[in-house]
């Protein structure tokens, strides 16, 4: 199994909010209900399309998202085979992204257990948390 993490940047205390994906099973269900046991707000809308630039003689807009939280979670996930504990085997691919700065924050990546995989991930956005 392995659980490769690399922080690379801080998460506020203070704003503890992030965008994850719809949905409660597998991977993501666990990953969701570790994030609220640990005190995060959870949105699953991004906020509204905004264009926003300059009318006049040479005119400029820009388009684009706008999330309701600080944080956003990104992820990729394939389910393998079952464990002997009756856990599943994932490969995973995780990036928190500070909505703010649009910046990555942490990455994780690997393949192991559902739970540890879970677990992994708090530990490593509470180690980097000021």
């Amino acid at each position: 199994m392995s659980y490769n993490v690399d922080p690379i940047g801080t998460i506020q205390s203070s704003e503890r909010s992030i965008t994850v994906a719809q949905g409660g099973s597998g991977l993501l269900g666990r990953v969701k209900s570790r994030l609220r046991a640990d005190g995060w707000k959870l949105a699953v809308d991004r906020g509204p399309e905004v264009t926003q630039g300059q009318i006049g003689e040479q005119t400029y807009l820009e388009r684009g998202s706008t999330f309701k939280t600080r944080y956003r979670l990104d992820h990729s996930v394939d389910s393998g085979e079952l464990a002997v504990n009756g856990d599943m085997v994932y490969r995973y691919n995780f990036s928190v992204v500070d909505n703010l700065l649009g910046e990555e924050v942490l990455t994780m990546h690997g393949r192991g257990l559902g739970e540890t995989i879970a677990e992994r991930l708090i530990v490593a956005m509470r180690n980097i948390t000021r």
